[in-house]
């Protein structure tokens, strides 16, 4: 599917601005009377700060940006990344936070403040997933993600932090081991805190999982008859992104995403599947099997995470395809929610 124009390349990003969005977006989401109807919902987004020249040369993208191998902290890129996301209708960005000692650190750091700027402007809320899944298993992970909670309370970004139905402020922490979990939920017990993992399944456990990030949730499970997921849930963990086209409602929080390929990552083992966009029938099916949960949050995965392919950010190959996409199914969801 085109754009707003028929256009590509620059053409269409310059007739892309928010005055000037088109009125009628597809697909629209489900709607009869036997539609239930779900509690509002707030739509979160995860954003990736991280991107100049040399971390664009890291690996090779499925997808290719409509405006090029930007730079995250390109003050005209951002303002029309975040005017583009507002207008998609999300409530809220999650920028993903790397360590302190990651050589990148300094750029994210940049690249979040200038974003920061736009969504003031448009009283938009953000939240921050702390990214220990590239801290290795032998050095202090708890002191490296204490560090970048802290520095994120320093330099005050904590003002316009999303809340949940607890009323605290919402931090995620990407796939930390089960006594991570805990001793972060029990020293910054102001924050209510979420944990988003990636497993090859949901269900029975297995040996798949005898990994030191996941023999706790075997143990738990075959000890107790419990599914994965519902071990998972015990332990304040949700998915960061499913395959199916009926994702878990965790504990109030659903995660969708509009396709996903990492294979040209070269991971040993290529655990992952490949989920494939289908035009965007996959997004929608995902979303609409989310709403049905009736979640209190519905993230998605992701505005621009390249490497892995879950981009919905207009790319050379789909136009405004997703954006487009995402725009009704959000309006539509909410207007159902208004009746």
């Amino acid at each position: 599917m085109q754009g707003p124009d028929s256009n590509t390349g620059f053409g269409l990003v310059e007739a892309f601005h928010v005055d000037r969005m088109p009125n009628q977006c597809y697909p629209k989401a489900r709607s009869g009377s036997d539609r239930r109807q779900a509690v509002s919902i707030k739509f979160g987004l995860y954003f990736y700060p991280w991107y100049h020249p040399q971390k664009w040369k890291e690996a090779p993208t499925p997808y290719h940006p409509l405006r090029g191998f930007y730079d995250s902290k390109d003050p005209e890129i951002v303002k029309w990344q975040i005017n583009l996301i507002h207008w998609c209708g999300f409530d809220y960005v999650i920028f993903e936070f790397v360590p302190v000692n990651d050589w990148n650190f300094g750029h994210c750091v940049m690249a979040i403040e200038e974003a920061i700027r736009p969504l003031r402007d448009r009283n938009m809320q953000w939240a921050f997933m702390i990214d220990c899944g590239v801290i290795p298993f032998s050095d202090n992970r708890i002191r490296d993600i204490e560090a970048m909670i802290r520095y994120i309370e320093d330099r005050r970004w904590t003002d316009a932090l999303v809340r949940s139905g607890s009323g605290k402020p919402l931090w995620l922490l990407f796939s930390p081991l089960p006594d991570e979990a805990v001793y972060i939920q029990r020293e910054f017990d102001a924050y209510e805190w979420r944990f988003p993992v990636w497993l090859p399944h949901w269900v029975e456990p297995d040996q798949r999982f005898a990994l030191p990030a996941f023999r706790d949730f075997v143990a738990e499970a075959l000890e107790n008859n419990l599914t994965v997921f519902e071990s998972l849930v015990r332990r304040n963990y949700i998915a960061f992104w499913e395959s199916s086209y009926t994702p878990r409602n965790f504990n109030g929080f659903c995660s969708v995403t509009p396709g996903y390929l990492d294979t040209l990552l070269k991971r040993d083992p290529q655990l992952a599947p490949e989920v494939d966009r289908q035009d965007g029938l996959t997004l929608t099916r995902q979303f609409h099997g989310a709403v049905e949960t009736q979640p209190e949050h519905i993230l998605m995965y992701s505005w621009n995470e390249y490497f892995e392919g879950t981009s919905i950010e207009p790319t050379v190959e789909y136009n405004s395809t997703y954006v487009q996409i995402v725009q009704g199914l959000i309006g539509e969801t909410r207007r159902q929610q208004a009746e």
